[in-house]
């Protein structure tokens, strides 16, 4: 579950970095 989270905030912050360069 912990690894879940994890991922899905770096996926986050990854359409983040993409959406405002």
């Amino acid at each position: 579950m912990a690894d879940s989270i994890f991922i899905t905030h770096l996926l986050l912050l990854l359409l983040t970095f993409k959406l405002c360069p």
